[in-house]
Order: structure tokens, then sequence, then C-alpha cells
């Protein structure tokens, strides 16, 4: 679990830290091993990037 947490936690740093401050708005988190709620999270944060890559009209 403590495993899991670090790993989410840094992807979580480093797709906030590529898509806010370096403007790379197509960076996505990736962590293996990963389903249930942790999966559900994982695919809300790169949604959310997908919408700043793709702005609405």
């Amino acid at each position: 679990m403590v495993d899991q947490l670090n790993a989410f936690a840094g992807e979580l740093i480093l797709v906030s830290r590529e898509v806010v401050d370096e403007g790379r708005a197509g960076s996505r988190m990736r962590v293996r091993g990963t389903s249930g709620a942790w999966q559900k999270q994982i695919e809300s944060v790169n949604a959310l990037a997908a919408k700043v890559e793709t702005p609405a009209p």
C-alpha cells in the first residue's frame, strides 16, 4: 500500500510539474498495477490533462 501511494504521488507530482510548469499538456499519469479507486484517480487526472491539452471551442 505504501509503495502504491509513493508511486501515485511521484507520478502526480511529475504530471503536475510537466503540465503546469513546463506547459507539456500531453503528459499523463502511468502507474503499473493499479485498479479500483487508484485507477479511477489516475483516469481523472489524465482526463483533466486532456482537457487542458484540447480546450473547449
